[in-house]
């Protein structure tokens, strides 16, 4: 009797889960099992960010929901666990190693910040030209791989030209300690179409891969479960650079908070833009993002830079993307940035699976 109880309570259990246990693919081949989209907050998550959501053909209207981590993912977990080290030669375990970073993670930080040396290991300038010696700045990226980094489509599309060289592992612009490497290639979105500012992302791959370690580390690819709300606070950091000027502001990696603004909120203050139908005609979408600051020297953040989270002490993921900057700082004037989890799918086939042909 107790026996048939345990079968029967089984059975309720797994019917409510909302799974056929069909199996499945998603578009970037993660394997998965067909089951209701209620019962699937990865396929919600995607709804939210203007993805697109796998359905099961066979099982309608059930969708594909993972069973296993994405590349991604996967990447982010290697990421962190270099974040740790024996604690000694005769004293088993791992411990946290002491990253480049302020003690302690900051719940506020204060508008335009220096940037501790080494605390944000994956922010990028651009530098334009041929000569090394005389390099403009335009733009900044994300390391998100060895091999690569993420910026925005219209920092490849730049009045200077395409970012020719990187500058690696330094906070301040123009040292002699900075580490140039060469931009092998420039993969644009193939759904940017400017002057429209949609599917503004691009993705660079180094001449040179990188050696990993604390000081050169990766920011991770959001899941669109880790895309920012309103009223999120990011980290916008970067030393000024804007299309408009070939010189950045300031010599040092400046720091700060930003909050994001919901969709209908920023699609009311963005309306009445005069370029409103050359540049964003179907508003702003899911695949796009607002925030702003209320500091001059940063709320504008780099073009082409990140905006982040930051997971743990040294690790971060890169939510979005600099691609409409603020005319002023306040709320009455945000900045547009990609979604970067929108995106997902395509990052992972770029830089973990088949590349498509630079543009």
């Amino acid at each position: 009797m107790i026996v048939t109880i345990k079968v029967i309570i089984l059975i309720i259990t797994v019917g409510l889960v909302g799974s056929t246990s069909e199996p499945c693919n998603l578009e970037n081949g993660i394997a998965g099992e067909c089951s209701d989209i209620k019962k699937c907050p990865f396929q919600i998550g995607r709804l939210r960010v203007g993805a697109p959501v796998t359905t099961c053909e066979n099982s309608s209207p059930h969708v594909c929901c993972p069973t296993s981590k994405s590349i991604s993912e996967i990447k982010c977990e290697e990421w962190r666990q270099m974040l740790f080290a024996p604690y000694s030669f005769d004293q088993p375990g791992f411990g946290r190693i002491e990253c480049a970073a302020r003690a302690g993670v900051p719940l506020l930080i204060s508008s335009g910040t220096d940037a501790v040396p080494f605390e944000y290991p994956h922010v990028v300038a651009l530098g334009y030209g041929s000569d090394v010696e005389d390099l403009q700045f335009g733009c900044a990226a994300t390391i998100i791989s060895e091999s690569y980094l993420l910026t925005a489509a219209h920092c490849v599309t730049h009045k200077l030209g395409k970012p020719s060289h990187a500058i690696i592992g330094e906070r301040v612009l123009l040292s002699p300690y900075q580490k140039l490497i060469h931009i092998a290639d420039h993969i644009i979105h193939p759904e940017y179409e400017p002057p429209r500012i949609y599917n503004d992302i691009a993705i660079l791959r180094l001449s040179t891969q990188l050696s990993l370690d604390r000081y050169v580390l990766p920011a991770c690819i959001p899941t669109p479960l880790k895309a920012p709300r309103a009223n999120s606070s990011l980290e916008a950091c970067g030393w000024g650079l804007q299309d408009d000027e070939a010189f950045p502001t300031n010599s040092i990696l400046q720091v700060s908070n930003i909050t994001t603004l919901g969709s209908r909120k920023c699609n009311k203050i963005y309306e009445d833009e005069p370029d409103k139908h050359v540049k964003y005609p179907e508003g702003l979408l899911k695949s796009q993002i607002c925030a702003t600051g209320e500091d001059a020297k940063i709320c504008r953040s780099d073009s082409g830079g990140g905006v982040y989270v930051r997971e743990q002490q040294c690790l971060f993921h890169v939510v979005g993307i600099t691609s409409v900057e603020s005319k002023q700082c306040g709320m009455e004037s945000p900045s547009v940035y990609t979604n970067v989890a929108s995106y997902q799918d395509w990052i992972e086939s770029t830089v973990w699976g088949e590349t498509p042909k630079p543009r």
